[in-house]
């Protein structure tokens, strides 16, 4: 009951119990529980605009902080300011202390409980909070929390058995850090604008065994785009060709020119194939 008064958010408590239950270092048990509830933090600075028209002495906001929960913080969004702003603290400070001793009733009923519980509804019991956060996660198609979320579920069982007293941490921050860098090569190549263009004109390079000069269509503009596709293709194969090209790459500064652009293509058998179209397609067309 104690640890539901003084970290009060429930994954929190969730890594409290386990951890402390595992034997696991004190500094394993704080930083497991600051990780879960590290959401508090953007969740507390979201919400001081709600109390910025009260009076109350703002030193107090650090007390007040401690009180926000999931259900404190939509409820203050969804109603602080309907609620004159002199009664908004007392409004949250009532609506938070009843969710507390809601949840210490809880907590002691369970307790309670417990030891008089059949074993099978123990066993079923312990499934509720697994399936809370799978609950709460079906509810979101946003990438970095369903990576996060998966990659959890395949780490945890590996992790716990490399060191129990470790592995909800490993776990969580290994996860964490995968769908990070993920969802940031993701959101870069999403950003990849791939048009459609069309060869206007092709010639060979000087002094070079690899590259074309071609002169490109992409509907809004004409661009110079270099190619090392001299070894599959003759510049005549190439003239009014529609290919897919990399509209948004910075232009390249190359030897014998600037190259604002890439023409997409592949390799068979060591032969170069230039990226088309099945049909004819207005050059300047969205691929996506």
């Amino acid at each position: 009951m104690l640890s539901t008064v003084l970290i009060w958010g429930m994954p929190g408590q969730v890594v409290h119990v386990e951890l402390y239950g595992l034997g696991a270092p004190l500094i394993a048990v704080v930083l497991g529980v600051a990780g879960a509830n590290a959401r508090f933090m953007p969740m507390t600075i979201s919400m001081m605009p709600v109390f910025a028209e009260s009076t109350h002495n703002r030193k107090w906001n650090y007390l007040f902080s401690h009180f926000i929960s999931i259900n404190t913080w939509a409820e203050m969004h969804n109603r602080g300011y309907e609620i004159r702003s002199d009664r908004r603290v007392s409004y949250f400070l009532g609506f938070s202390v009843t969710c507390m001793i809601a949840g210490l009733v809880g907590v002691y009923q369970g307790y309670v409980l417990f030891e008089s519980m059949p074993d099978i509804v123990s066993l079923c019991l312990i499934f509720l909070v697994p399936i809370y956060f799978g609950l709460i996660m079906s509810n979101t198609l946003h990438p970095p929390y369903l990576l996060s979320f998966i990659f959890g579920c395949l780490l945890g069982a590996p992790m716990h058995l490399l060191s129990p007293e470790w592995g909800l941490v490993l776990s969580g921050t290994i996860a964490g850090t995968m769908a990070f860098i993920i969802r940031n090569w993701l959101k870069d190549f999403i950003k990849i604008d791939l048009r459609i263009g069309k060869i206007l004109h092709a010639e060979e390079v000087e002094d070079s065994r690899k590259m074309l000069k071609l002169d490109v269509d992409i509907g809004e503009e004409k661009r110079i785009i270099y190619a090392g596709v001299k070894k599959s293709y003759a510049p005549e194969d190439l003239i009014n060709k529609l290919v897919v090209v990399i509209a948004n790459l910075l232009p390249r500064e190359m030897k014998f020119g600037t190259s604002d652009g890439m023409m997409l293509a592949t390799q068979n058998d060591g032969e170069i194939i230039v990226l088309q179209p099945e049909k004819d397609v207005l050059p300047g067309s969205k691929v996506s």
